[in-house]
């Protein structure tokens, strides 16, 4: 009840129970229509044509423009309803923990943001249409059929009680068919994604490795089309037994008018009983038709509690939110949630846009780092990655950090970016306590270059400046300095607007050229820390010079503080002057290079 409650919230009650109310009306407006012609098929004497056609054309009118009115406010709610579902669900995966995606499949947070989005914004909508007109037209069809023979109604409430039996099983066991087509379908999805991703290491294997792999999706695929084939089992099952309950309704009508007529039990009016029998006719598909729409909209509900599941995550900066919100006046109406959703994906870019500059100049004066005593963990009931770290590092320090595979060098990143938040000790960046700086703040403080590297589907300008926040002869700058300029063919390099704009994708760059489009956004963001984790391993030794020369023009320009990850110590030797070992846990070495 509670995902029904969230979607039908969604749109607004307003809005919701407007469309209930046009709902009931055009309906109505549907069955005056049928009881004015039985009673001018009673009474035609007393009207002449003009008349009929005259009260004949208000009550379609009236019916046309209700249905059009109703059909606009349904598209018009399901669009907002949709909107703010999937704002409220892509701000949640934005804002989560990193550690979100570590223990969650791409596969499923596919199929989440995927088929499950895609229900909502067309499926949903579409069945929910139907559910209420049908439940409206059943009403208006009992009420039809009542009034014309009362006694039909005992065979009502029969038909009744078991069409709630029947509705209720298939409902139930439909709604657990359509949970397993949605959990067979997300290791489907993974294994498509990680042979897309991978395709180039699995042909390099031969024709058995590739085989094994379609031996995979063969399962896979059978796994999904045996749910599948159940329940279209089950829906023709559902379909029979309706057929003969709406057989039973309009036998009983007819059988129940011709012995009240026959033996004068009740005053049988013509018209009325044909205007019955038209509607008892139509009760099969109605009533099949409602059971249907139910139950798919039963299934599709399930997108919504599967989406709202992940659009309650917890945000990495829940902490800064609630002291926000402590020292903020929480007064803002229910009906703006489309700007309470939307407010906080943008304040990102309003803070570079205003006054972001000033926000980071106060919150980190500087860039001496200080650890003491650091601690931490990935899982509450895991071993210490770092463990009783302290070691201080001067502004303009450049630090080689050495260790074996798993020793932590990556993990000491990700705790100052605040990716993962440390469980002892502190740590602090220009005499602040790193959890005090906001992390919008800390990460434009902080520049990384990752090992590998990612690049967004767009411009070269897209990726260098989403924000647009510099001139077109600065990024020119920085991707010659960094060496990026002279490995872009295709292009001409004399038009600044046909380099800038040219599109880009993962596919048609090199693992190299992607770390020194890293390195130019370095050089760009003119940042105090820069932290690169092993930033050559896939560039070659000429490029892998320039890399590091640039660094160390950055340090001369900005006195920037670098720590540099790396296998290669000798490599790093002309650039570092510090070397940070973290090869045993409990002996941390920091010593001049």
């Amino acid at each position: 009840m509670a995902v029904y409650m969230s979607y039908f919230q969604a749109p607004g009650m307003k809005l919701s129970i407007l469309i209930l109310i046009v709902t009931f009306f055009m309906q109505a407006s549907a069955n005056s229509i049928a009881f004015w012609y039985a009673y001018w098929a009673a009474h035609d004497e007393n009207f002449t044509p003009h008349q009929f056609i005259l009260y004949s054309g208000i009550l379609v009118t009236a019916n046309v423009i209700f249905a059009l009115l109703r059909s606009f406010l349904f598209a018009y709610g399901g669009m907002v309803a949709a909107k703010k579902i999937f704002l409220k669900l892509i701000q949640s995966v934005f804002d989560t923990n990193i550690t979100f995606f570590e223990s969650n499949s791409l596969g499923r947070i596919i199929n989440r943001l995927g088929k499950d989005v895609y229900c909502i914004d067309d499926s949903l909508p579409f069945m929910i249409n139907i559910v209420l007109a049908q439940v409206f037209v059943l009403l208006g069809t009992f009420v039809v059929i009542s009034i014309t023979d009362p006694i039909i109604i005992v065979i009502l409430i029969f038909v009744g009680y078991n069409y709630y039996k029947l509705q209720s099983y298939y409902r139930c066991t439909s709604r657990e068919l359509r949970r397993l087509e949605s959990i067979y379908r997300s290791p489907l999805y993974s294994l498509l994604s990680d042979c897309i991703s991978n395709g180039p290491t699995i042909r390099s294997l031969g024709k058995d490795n590739i085989k094994h792999y379609e031996n995979i999706l063969h399962e896979k695929l059978d796994n999904l089309f045996r749910v599948v084939l159940m329940s279209n089992a089950a829906s023709n099952w559902l379909s029979i037994r309706l057929q003969i309950l709406g057989a039973i309704i309009a036998t009983s009508l007819a059988l129940s008018a011709t012995l009240m007529s026959t033996y004068n039990v009740l005053p049988v009016n013509a018209g009325l009983v044909g205007i019955s029998l038209v509607y008892s006719l139509s009760i099969v598909n109605n009533l099949n038709g409602l059971v249907g729409s139910l139950t798919e909209t039963e299934q599709e509900m399930i997108s919504v509690e599967r989406v709202m599941e992940y659009s309650n995550l917890i945000p990495e900066d829940i902490d800064e939110r609630q002291n926000n919100s402590s020292n903020n006046d929480c007064n803002n109406s229910t009906d703006n949630v489309e700007d309470d959703i939307i407010t906080p994906l943008m304040h990102y870019a309003e803070d570079i846009e205003n006054n972001h500059v000033n926000d980071v100049v106060t919150c980190i004066p500087n860039s001496i780092i200080i650890m003491s005593n650091l601690c931490m963990k990935y899982k509450s009931n895991s071993h210490n990655i770092l463990n009783n770290i302290s070691i201080k590092i001067n502004a303009g320090d450049r630090i080689a950090i050495i260790g074996k595979s798993g020793s932590g060098k990556s993990s000491l990143f990700s705790v100052l970016l605040r990716m993962i938040d440390y469980t002892n000790g502190s740590i602090s960046i220009g005499n602040c306590e790193l959890k005090s700086i906001p992390r919008k703040i800390l990460r434009e403080y902080i520049c990384a270059i990752p090992q590998e590297a990612f690049l967004f589907h767009g411009t070269i300008r897209m990726n260098l400046d989403p924000n647009n926040e510099f001139y077109d002869d600065d990024l020119l700058e920085v991707m010659t300095k960094s060496g990026f300029l002279s490995t872009i063919n295709n292009c001409d390099k004399s038009n600044a607007s046909s380099i800038l704009n040219m599109h880009l994708k993962d596919s048609t760059l090199s693992q190299g050229q992607k770390q020194l489009m890293c390195l130019s956004r370095a050089l760009l963001r003119k940042s105090k820390i820069i932290l690169c984790d092993e930033g050559t391993s896939s560039i070659d030794p000429v490029a892998q010079e320039i890399f590091y020369q640039v660094l160390k023009e950055i340090w001369l320009k900005h006195n920037t503080t670098l720590l540099i990850i790396t296998h290669q110590l000798d490599s790093v030797r002309s650039l570092c002057n510090k070397v940070l070992s973290l090869d045993t846990k409990d002996n941390i070495i920091l010593q001049d290079l």
